[in-house]
């Protein structure tokens, strides 16, 4: 399983932990999540209404795929009605109820809620300073992990990119592409992944 994975040969994996069963059921749900990611980032194939059905139902076959299914919805670029659409087969609130939520979360403290309704609402560009604002807070604090950065800076990288490009969100599109190539470099150096390290870090300085 792990071979097929690291061979992009997603399919056959999810074909091959079907038949395995129990024993290979983390490694399937893995690639069940990889291949919903490949179909969101095929340009000729995203936003399809197949393509963004199949993501959502391959993720809805993975335990505890919430925050891949708000990434989903929040990255998909179409009309209201579609993107409401996506929502409930999802099993997400719509859009316009979204805002409200994003408030009360945030009135309660809570970022990552915040973060996750701001990018579901129809005014998605207002995550960005607030998550922003927490990771460089984070990092500016000296005992500050990867753990505590990685999940929000992830999140925030699946706001639709026609909202990312708005004249109003370019500071705040060049922080998030900072920040990004700068814990994408930790997080490398934890994976092992040595060799991309430093143009990720070069990238980072430019």
């Amino acid at each position: 399983m792990a071979y097929l994975i690291r061979g992009n040969e997603l399919e056959l994996a999810v074909s091959v932990g079907t038949v395995l069963g129990e024993p290979a059921a983390p490694a399937m749900h893995y690639a069940l999540q990889l291949l919903a990611t490949k179909c969101m980032m095929i340009p000729m194939c995203f936003p399809s209404v197949v393509y963004r059905n199949l993501a959502a139902d391959l993720l809805l076959m993975t335990p505890g795929s919430e925050v891949h299914l708000v990434k989903l919805c929040a990255f998909y670029p179409g009309c209201i009605e579609e993107i409401n659409d996506l929502h409930k087969k999802c099993n997400l609130p719509p859009a316009e109820e979204c805002t409200q939520l994003a408030e009360t979360a945030r009135a309660d403290g809570n970022v990552f809620e915040t973060i996750k309704y701001y990018l579901l609402s129809q005014e998605p560009e207002k995550a960005l300073p607030i998550g922003i604002d927490f990771v460089k807070g984070c990092i500016s604090n000296s005992n500050w992990t990867l753990d505590t950065v990685y999940p929000v800076l992830d999140l925030m990288s699946y706001i639709r990119t026609e909202k990312l490009l708005l004249h109003t969100c370019t500071e705040a599109r060049n922080e998030l592409l900072i920040l990004c190539g700068y814990i994408g470099a930790l997080l490398a150096i934890r994976r092992q992944y040595q060799s991309i390290v430093p143009s990720l870090y070069e990238y980072t300085s430019s």
